[in-house]
């Protein structure tokens, strides 16, 4: 929440359309397209250009890295 500024995380462990279990972690924000619904279908997807696919997942990458103490 405080990488996102997001109101609320939702996570899914689905496999039902890919062989592996796999992890949501989808952060949500009030008045976004699917709110307070399910964000699968919701609206069609929309890819990143590449600067503003790394601006948003440089500091998640930070933040997840386990550091040695």
């Amino acid at each position: 929440k405080e990488l996102t500024g997001c109101h609320k995380i939702n996570t899914a462990a689905l496999g039902n359309m890919v062989p592996q279990l796999h992890v949501h972690v989808i952060a949500r924000k009030r008045g976004d397209a699917a709110w307070p619904k399910p964000v699968w279908g919701a609206v069609p997807p929309i890819a990143y250009d590449k600067k503003e696919l790394e601006r948003v997942i440089a500091p998640l990458r930070e933040k997840l890295t386990l550091k040695a103490p």
